[in-house]
């Protein structure tokens, strides 16, 4: 695989990296990050063995299945643009399924004047003959699923990403809404003892399971936050 990371290019690259981990403040954190995409596995040289690498060439890759693996951040640097839509709609599909808090840190090249100046400049004129996806088609799916929490751009030749899925809320609420009307349908077959009455009973249980989704106090009442 070609080292990117010499001569003047590495210039270009290395800030890249720089602004991943800046944009997920990736050095001063302790969690798991996956390196989707990994190539050389030049993040991890940078931040030590927090960073698990995964590539499609098995050489480069530490794991076999990704899949089969739970991390806190995932990092994938221009790789999106080599997928179509449906391998990047099924990524982010098990993606969600394997942990739907995770961040997603987002590296995609703009594919500009100024990159296909560049690539001339670096003897690339190919760098991006493989591209299935463009960078406004990636994003777009991308946001479909996902927020946008921020954003850099890199000498306005690529632009980084830090992403969470949308519904996390979405599912708590519904949560709620389901604990309060399935309450309410139980009015009739509830018999309270000790001297509790049903409206207590009620606002009870909807603030054991409400409370935990806004503050960790809620664990100290049984909740999960």
């Amino acid at each position: 695989m070609e080292d990117y990371y010499v001569g003047f290019k590495k210039i270009y690259f290395y800030r890249i990296l720089k602004a991943i981990i800046e944009i997920g403040n990736l050095k001063k954190r302790n969690i798991k990050i996956l390196d989707f995409g990994c190539g050389l596995g030049k993040l991890k040289k940078l931040l030590g063995n927090k960073v698990t690498n995964y590539d499609i060439v098995p050489e480069l890759s530490e794991i076999k299945d990704w899949r089969k693996q739970k991390f806190d951040v995932v990092v994938s640097n221009q790789v999106f643009y080599l997928f179509s839509k449906n391998k990047l709609n099924s990524f982010l599909t098990a993606l969600y399924q394997i942990n739907p808090g995770v961040e997603l840190i987002v590296g995609e090249s703009r594919q500009n004047l100024l990159n296909k100046v560049a690539a001339i400049l670096a003897n690339k004129r190919d760098a991006h003959d493989n591209t299935l996806l463009l960078p406004k088609e990636e994003i777009r799916i991308l946001k479909k699923k996902m927020k946008v929490l921020n954003k850099k751009t890199v000498f306005f030749m690529c632009d980084i990403y830090r992403l969470k899925f949308n519904n996390i809320t979405s599912d708590k609420k519904i949560s709620v809404s389901l604990l309060i009307k399935s309450t309410v349908k139980l009015i009739p077959f509830l018999k309270l003892s000790h001297g509790l009455n049903f409206n207590s009973f009620l606002y009870l249980s909807i603030f054991k399971t409400i409370l935990p989704i806004f503050s960790p106090v809620g664990i100290m009442l049984g909740g999960k936050a």
